[in-house]
């Protein structure tokens, strides 16, 4: 019996690989990110209220670079949520369509987070970002204090559904009314 679940388990895994390395060429080929386009905020020369963190109707997060999330976070004082994501991930795919986009995670994104999405395979900032945090399975969602310190602990690695996924942003909106900071990215 132990050698036919051998070969089983084998046979599994050779076809789950297959099935992986068929799907992921046919996804690198996309330039397209893994949601929509990082939208830029507005010149932060002006009043803190004119940093753009949500759509005109309040209730999606509007994505930010890196720079850009940063900047309205420190203006703003929210936390900023980052979403490291890749091209070809499926799971970044699905989170973007089953939770960032839907509520009640959509509208509560928008307001109390400033949200930042890069993609850890950009070869720049994105790459160097993951790396510094030790990123290694996507996607992966990071929280930083309004000065960009990374919170430990308390970031989520992978797919998760909507409603957990609201649980735990909640969780990190308790730390900020505790005024829990961050750890300086080095």
């Amino acid at each position: 019996m132990g050698k036919i679940s051998n070969v089983f388990l084998s046979a599994a895994m050779v076809l789950l690989f297959a099935a992986q390395a068929q799907a992921a060429p046919t996804a690198a080929k996309s330039t397209k990110p893994a949601g929509p386009p990082a939208k830029s905020a507005t010149k932060s020369t002006g009043p803190v209220s004119k940093i753009k963190t949500c759509t005109a109707d309040g209730k999606a997060p509007v994505w930010l670079s890196l720079p850009e999330g940063l900047k309205a976070a420190k203006a703003t004082g929210k936390y900023a949520v980052v979403d490291v994501y890749t091209d070809w991930c499926h799971y970044c795919h699905k989170l973007d369509k089953e939770v960032f986009s839907v509520p009640p995670v959509a509208p509560y994104l928008a307001e109390n987070f400033v949200c930042i999405r890069i993609n850890a395979e950009d070869g720049a900032e994105g790459q160097a970002f993951a790396t510094k945090l030790g990123v290694r399975a996507f996607p992966t969602s990071l929280f930083l204090d309004s000065n960009g310190g990374a919170l430990a602990g308390v970031g989520i690695p992978g797919f998760v559904q909507s409603a957990e996924y609201l649980k735990r942003l909640e969780e990190v909106a308790a730390l900020k009314a505790k005024g829990v900071k961050g750890q300086t990215i080095q």
